[in-house]
């Protein structure tokens, strides 16, 4: 059952305060409810947000960052990771907030580290929560795909905190019991993502939130702008919002900011 955690004076939010004092299981146990603070039912846009926000923080520590005083390395990063930026926060708690987001971050801050991270934890924490992850390319895709499948089967971390929410101790299923690929992968708690090329036949899914990673891209230097921006003008009105139309369901924009030509910083206006 989920535990409400004040912010307020705790040192150890999203933890609780007295974390250090539990048991090994009683601390487990807390590690999980600190992830989960963002699903809870009753509380205000602004303090989900902030549960979101913090939870991923600490979800990003614990399970994703090196720990050489237990030898432990999950392998997601590709070199130590630079402090998050102030604005990742910003952007998790708009996600948390509100169905239909968009934001444009410039190049180089990590915006795929931020989404893969996103979509981990929303996984792990919330049974039957389904995810579409659209970005420019395939190649891009089964990238993110492969990120996340490697934490799902060998995060150690990961396994001995989540292992005994899941149905017979799993995370992940045995071959043939659910797709476990790196374009389509379920977990047992009944949460799957799908990862594809925006430009991939999709019409027709009803993911509970729609995931667009940096899609304007295209390797022909000879399409117009205009044919661009028609196309993504298509691709949200046509084919994205149309998914995602039931309650509780939406979707996150992230773009890098290039010029003001492309389609992502006309949605803004």
């Amino acid at each position: 059952m989920l535990k409400w955690i004040n912010p307020d004076n705790n040192p150890f939010y999203p933890l609780p305060p007295d974390y250090p004092e539990l048991s090994p299981e009683g601390q487990r146990q807390a590690r999980v409810n600190a992830c989960r603070l963002w699903t809870a039912k009753d509380k205000e846009p602004h303090e989900i947000a902030e549960a979101f926000a913090a939870g991923l923080r600490f979800f990003d520590m614990w399970y994703l960052h090196k720990d050489e005083s237990e030898d432990f390395d999950p392998l997601f990063y590709d070199d130590d990771p630079l402090e998050t930026p102030t604005f990742h926060y910003d952007i998790l708690k708009q996600w948390a907030a509100s169905p239909r987001n968009i934001c444009i971050a410039p190049r180089g801050s990590a915006k795929s580290f931020l989404v893969r991270k996103a979509c981990l934890m929303r996984m792990l924490t919330r049974p039957m929560y389904t995810i579409l992850y659209a970005t420019s390319t395939n190649d891009n895709a089964r990238g993110t795909g492969q990120a996340l499948k490697d934490q799902f089967q060998h995060n150690q971390r990961m396994h001995d905190d989540w292992n005994p929410e899941f149905p017979d101790n799993r995370l992940v299923p045995k071959r043939g019991e659910a797709p476990f690929g790196t374009e389509l992968m379920q977990l047992r708690n009944g949460s799957w993502l799908r990862a594809i090329s925006a430009e991939s036949r999709q019409r027709g899914g009803r993911p509970r939130r729609y995931v667009l990673d940096d899609p304007e891209y295209d390797p022909k230097a000879s399409t117009s702008m205009s044919l661009i921006r028609q196309y993504m003008d298509d691709l949200l009105f046509k084919v994205v919002l149309p998914m995602v139309m039931r309650a509780g369901c939406g979707v996150d924009w992230l773009a890098t900011f290039v010029s003001r030509r492309h389609y992502a910083w006309h949605a803004l206006q």
